[in-house]
């Protein structure tokens, strides 16, 4: 999330900047430019991470509010070349406007993983360089959406309020929150809205298995914001994974980025 490097404390209130995604940092000076913005990032990650475990790697990348559009060739050079070899932004089918980014997942191949070059585009599946490890994601429409507003009213006490505003809130316009009543985008596989049900989570996981049928190999991601994850969206998610596992049985494996590359790759060394 760059755009904290915007940010001013005025009066004991965060005053947003201008810049929201890596690629809207193009054109500045090092190091606050998208390369040392990436190195700085992996190296604080290294630094913590490797005091519990020497040999760790930081290996996979998620954009900041999924924004990776915006002069995405240059983010994905700096990512390679520190050591970023799983890139897990997209979810097929999700877009958003607004008017500090745009988002638009809905051309992307149809494979349920593909390998991105290293510099790039997303949409085009390569032979090598980064894996592909798209969120969860079934289609969300105006039809599928009723439902979602009326639980944001009915099951207002799951909510957990983090104390914060999100970005977009903060700074979206009145036709920009019109428009995401009457969205044509996709729902996530995310623990953390007060709306859903595990039972719910359940179809939209089923949902993305179907539309991948045909590959022999599925990998998929799951989110969380922990500001966001309350009592509830905790008891969600030990809900969800036990209904999983009842569905799928042997056939599903929960597993951590690394365990995907190994499986991949059969190695976690990287150039």
């Amino acid at each position: 999330h760059p755009h904290w490097l915007d940010v001013q404390l005025e009066d004991r209130r965060f005053v947003l900047g201008k810049r929201y995604a890596l690629g809207d940092f193009h054109g500045e000076a090092p190091p606050r430019d998208i390369a040392g913005i990436v190195r700085q990032g992996a190296d604080t990650l290294s630094a913590i991470c490797r005091h519990a475990d020497p040999h760790w790697q930081c290996l996979a990348f998620r954009a900041g509010g999924y924004a990776l559009g915006n002069h995405s060739d240059l983010v994905l050079k700096a990512l390679w070349q520190n050591g970023i070899r799983v890139e897990s932004s997209v979810a097929k089918g999700y877009f958003l406007k607004t008017r500090d980014s745009c988002v638009d997942f809905r051309h992307m191949p149809s494979q349920a993983n593909w390998w991105v070059a290293p510099s790039g585009p997303l949409d085009r599946p390569g032979t090598e360089g980064f894996f592909e490890v798209p969120i969860v994601a079934v289609p969300r429409n105006p039809w599928n959406n009723v439902p979602f507003l009326l639980k944001r009213v009915l099951h207002r006490r799951h909510y957990f309020d983090s104390g914060g505003i999100g970005f977009h809130d903060a700074r979206g316009q009145g036709w920009d929150k019109l428009a995401r009543l009457f969205p044509f985008t996709a729902w996530h596989l995310s623990f953390d809205y007060h709306t859903h049900s595990a039972r719910g989570l359940l179809r939209i996981l089923e949902g993305h298995m179907r539309a991948h049928a045909n590959d022999e190999h599925i990998y998929g991601a799951a989110i969380g914001h922990p500001k966001s994850i309350g009592p509830y969206q905790r008891q969600l998610m030990r809900e969800f994974v036990n209904l999983a596992r009842e569905r799928f049985g042997g056939r599903l494996t929960f597993a951590t980025y690394k365990q995907v590359y190994q499986a991949i790759t059969g190695s976690l060394s990287t150039p």
